[in-house]
């Protein structure tokens, strides 16, 4: 796979690089939305006296 790798142009490992960049991020930020939806959800649907911060 990485010989592969090495024969592509400049652009090609360019684009390549760009896209695992931003899978990375989608996760990153998939993670943390994930994270402070909940309790997002609880502030906003039920009582906000009830929420634990």
């Amino acid at each position: 796979m990485f010989e592969k790798f090495k024969k592509l142009s400049s652009t090609e490992k360019g684009m390549i690089i760009m896209i695992i960049i931003l899978l990375f991020g989608i996760l990153i930020r998939w993670g943390y939305v994930k994270h402070n939806a909940q309790k997002g959800f609880d502030k906003y649907f039920k009582n906000e006296e009830k929420v634990k911060r």
